[in-house]
């Protein structure tokens, strides 16, 4: 509302503005009052319309009792056509005790278009553009029907509508009567304030302040040109003083300017001394101060720099950039936003690397622009990625290490087998050089040389009566050396048979490797101690499991089971000390929270002791005589690369161990720096 005004009055005169104002005041207070007038009318105008169709309602009530009462449909709609008489009637209705519709009624134009509302009980409401009311019929106490009229609010409008016209023709009488009296009343008060106006324009222009403005009444205007006087009086006074304090102002500017000079020139040295590049920009623009290094930086020309803006010179140093409009737009963020701080990397097409800052600049707590630093960071980026590539070196020598590991671990099974291999085949030798041929040789010749009488031979002979009884105990002894052959050949098949699977099993991983895969934590817990089995066999170790029933993970099963083959491996080596009925080996896993889940190993072996805690993960540490300290180093950086963790814990020497693989449920985006550093 104040800006609508404020426009409104703009360049008018007092006499003008006087005049509006009362106008604009008349005409207001008179719309208030005729609307409220107008709306106090429609309120009543519809109660009475509201009564006197409640009256028309209750009317049919007595007219329609009798048809309703005697089943008479035809009676009920001639009572309904007299309503035609009535042009404001839209609708009528007659239910009957059930609800049922016993007769319609409605006008020509709006029979197909009007909507009946479900029947009610007693009552009237007023719709968008008509009235709908209901009345029950009754008879001795009990309702035996409904009645419904509808009707418009044509009368209403048309009633309305003479109201305004007469509104509107009161209120251009009145409007006309409050200008007349606005122009009566001007020369009272807009001729002193125009007088004032006048002197007040002539000292303004002419800057004499001696001129004085009349006063001609002993009211508020004859004390504000009182006032007015006196402040002329005043402003007289200290013109000459200012005349005095102006040559004072003079000399003193000369001093300052001369101490300003001095200040720059300390200002352009310290500038110069820095390594990086500076230039402070005034909102208007202009370039207030820059150092060399920045011209060095950028390699401004010096036309740029003769009258050098910041548009000019950030122009052209967004066009030695790799990407010109994303330069710009940062220039223009800053310029918009001044009073935020703004820092960005700039990679020019050269290959060099800025880093710039955005700051702005105060005097006396006030932000007047800009201060903009350019530092060349491009040695130190080129050594930042030297460190990044052999952080990927060291991770990928870690992660050969751990196939090694891996790979190790698979040979030292298959070796075993191929022992247990080699025994079977020595016994089945053994047993087949100690099988009694020479024995069924003298068995042969015996038969041959008698074979014109074997009944005498069988008879008489000493060595023929004994031959049955012979052959049955040698019968019996090739069955028992059959038997431990066979048993020996199904041992070699099944160890054959094992390492086929424990090949087939690392070709897979080797297929596999970087592969993410759903994976039951219990499948890949059995995969490593598969590969570890005979190992643990060979030591008498007791194998103990506790896997809850876990949801599925998504991870690298290659990387997985080569932590979990280094831990068992480790775990084993630990228990190496301990009596053979004393070896414990526990492999558990659990949910961690609900978006991971944990593996440990833990042993009753030889513990870890204190301070090889805190480095028994780094790059080259071992306790083992013959180990490369690349296991745990490297299980570390493959837990961080599936964004997990190893950890590891041990109530000293000779207490036992437990190592701690945690695990996401879903592989989150891995964290270089993470993985290339581990904990």
């Amino acid at each position: 509302m104040s800006r609508f005004t404020h426009s409104l009055f703009r360049g008018l005169t007092i006499n003008r503005k006087l005049t509006l104002a009362m106008m604009l005041t008349t005409a207001g207070a008179l719309v208030v009052a005729c609307g409220a007038f107008l709306l106090y009318e429609r309120q009543a105008l519809r109660k009475t319309m509201a009564r006197g169709f409640a009256i028309i309602a209750d009317t049919f009530d007595d007219n329609v009792s009798s048809g309703l009462t005697f089943d008479d449909p035809e009676s009920i709609t001639h009572t309904l056509k007299t309503l035609r008489a009535d042009p404001g009637i839209i609708a009528a209705r007659v239910y009957g005790k059930t609800g049922a519709l016993v007769a319609e009624y409605a006008r020509a134009k709006d029979a197909a278009s009007f909507a009946f509302p479900p029947v009610q009980k007693t009552s009237q409401v007023f719709q968008a553009n008509h009235l709908d009311t209901f009345q029950e019929v009754t008879l001795d106490g009990e309702v035996i029907g409904t009645v419904y009229l509808a009707s418009d609010f044509a009368a209403i409008n048309r009633s309305l509508q003479r109201s305004v016209y007469a509104i509107l023709v009161v209120l251009a009488c009145a409007l006309l009567l409050a200008y007349a009296l606005s122009r009566a009343f001007h020369p009272l008060i807009a001729g002193p304030i125009s007088e004032l106006a006048q002197v007040a324009h002539t000292v303004a222009v002419h800057k004499d302040y001696s001129v004085r403005a009349i006063k001609h009444q002993d009211d508020d205007l004859g004390r504000l040109i009182d006032a007015f006087n006196e402040m002329l009086k005043q402003i007289q006074l200290q013109d000459s003083a200012l005349q005095v304090a102006r040559e004072h102002l003079e000399r003193r500017v000369v001093e300052r300017t001369a101490e300003l000079a001095k200040s720059v020139s300390l200002l352009n040295a310290t500038l110069d001394s820095t390594a990086d590049g500076i230039m402070a920009v005034q909102f208007t623009g202009e370039v207030v101060c820059h150092n060399q290094k920045l011209v060095e930086m950028w390699g401004f020309p010096a036309a740029l720099l003769q009258q050098p803006t910041g548009e000019a010179l950030l122009g052209y140093a967004a066009g030695l950039t790799d990407n010109a409009d994303a330069f710009s737009l940062q220039s223009c963020t800053a310029h918009r936003m001044p009073e935020l701080e703004a820092f960005d990397l700039v990679t020019l097409r050269d290959g060099r690397v800025f880093e710039r800052y955005v700051k702005p600049q105060r005097v006396s707590g006030q932000r007047v622009g800009v201060v903009i630093n350019f530092r060349d960071i491009t040695q130190r980026r080129q050594s930042e990625e030297k460190l990044a590539d052999a952080n990927e070196r060291l991770l990928a020598t870690s992660r050969q290490a751990g196939m090694a590991e891996v790979a190790t671990s698979i040979l030292h099974n298959v070796g075993n087998v191929l022992n247990s291999v080699s025994v079977s085949a020595e016994v089945v030798g053994t047993k087949v050089r100690q099988t009694r041929m020479s024995s069924f040789r003298k068995i042969a010749d015996m038969l041959k040389a008698n074979t014109h009488d074997f009944a005498a031979f069988f008879t008489n002979d000493p060595r023929g009566k004994e031959l049955p009884e012979y052959l049955l105990l040698l019968l019996t002894h090739l069955q028992e050396s059959q038997e431990g052959v066979l048993g020996e050949l199904d041992l070699l098949r099944k160890n054959i048979e094992h390492i086929k699977e424990i090949v087939a099993m690392q070709q897979a991983y080797a297929r596999e490797c970087g592969v993410l895969e759903e994976l039951t934590v219990e499948e890949l817990v059995e995969d490593a101690i598969r590969i570890n089995q005979s190992a643990f066999d060979r030591h008498h170790l007791r194998l103990e499991k506790d896997i809850g029933d876990l949801p599925r993970i998504m991870t690298d099963r290659h990387k997985v089971l080569q932590i979990l083959v280094n831990l068992l491996s480790n775990a084993k080596y630990a228990l190496g000390q301990q009596p053979d009925n004393e070896k414990r080996l526990t492999v558990a896993a659990a949910m961690k929270g609900q978006e991971s889940v944990t593996i440990s190993v833990t042993d009753n072996g030889i513990g870890i002791a204190p301070d090889h805690l805190t480095k028994i993960f780094q790059h080259g540490f071992t306790t083992k005589k013959n180990g490369h300290g690349f296991g745990l180093h490297s299980g570390a950086l493959a837990a961080r690369e599936l964004g997990g963790s190893l950890t590891s814990h041990s109530g000293g020497v000779g207490q036992g161990a437990t190592f701690v693989l945690e695990l996401p449920l879903r592989r989150h985006a891995p964290d270089p720096a993470a993985a290339a550093s581990p904990a």
